[in-house]
């Protein structure tokens, strides 16, 4: 009798573990395909998608900016997953390139963005969130070269119109946030 209720008790056992991983499989599944099907986040960024003319304005110097012209090619990668941004143009008499990824992170609900250019070795990272319907906020860390140390910075992402956005970006400098960078996109 001992040996058939034990008997009985592990087939039990063994049917509800099937059971339960079917349940965690299902659970899984669920999971992933809500992480990795693009939604409204991702389609957001998609009315980016195009080619622009880019007008820049740098400030080292608040009573100095400096001005140049570039363009700016957005396309949507991964199946809609991502906006790749690559950038050219003149920057202070040498070629400029620029390559950066705009992303929905659908598990942890937050907008990530990496950047990387020809000015420099260092890759940003930045992460933030909407503001409104319009205006994307990414906040982050860059390293300053002349020190070696981190600064933080804020960008800004604002959908004008169809046709036209603006890129702003702030910096920390001795305990107060500066304007650093703006630069106005316009759909060729």
């Amino acid at each position: 009798m001992m040996k058939k209720t034990l008997l009985l008790l592990a087939v039990v056992a063994l049917f509800a573990s099937q059971n339960l991983i079917a349940q965690d499989s299902a659970a899984m599944m669920k999971a992933w395909t809500a992480y990795m099907t693009p939604g409204p986040e991702q389609q957001k960024l998609a009315l980016l998608e195009g080619d622009f003319t880019c007008d820049m304005t740098f400030w080292d110097n608040p009573d100095k900016p400096m001005k140049n012209t570039g363009n700016c090619t957005n396309k949507m990668i991964m199946g809609g997953r991502y906006l790749e941004s690559r950038y050219s143009g003149n920057m202070m008499g040498t070629q400029f390139e620029g390559l950066g990824t705009l992303g929905f992170d659908n598990a942890i609900k937050t907008f990530i963005d990496t950047w990387i250019d020809n000015m420099g070795t260092g890759i940003t990272v930045l992460e933030g969130h909407m503001i409104g319907a319009d205006i994307l906020e990414l906040k982050g860390q860059v390293v300053d070269p002349m020190t070696g140390r981190r600064r933080n910075v804020r960008q800004t992402l604002k959908w004008v119109d169809a046709n036209h956005h603006t890129l702003e970006m702030f910096h920390e400098m001795n305990g107060k946030e500066v304007k650093t960078m703006q630069i106005n996109l316009t759909r060729k």
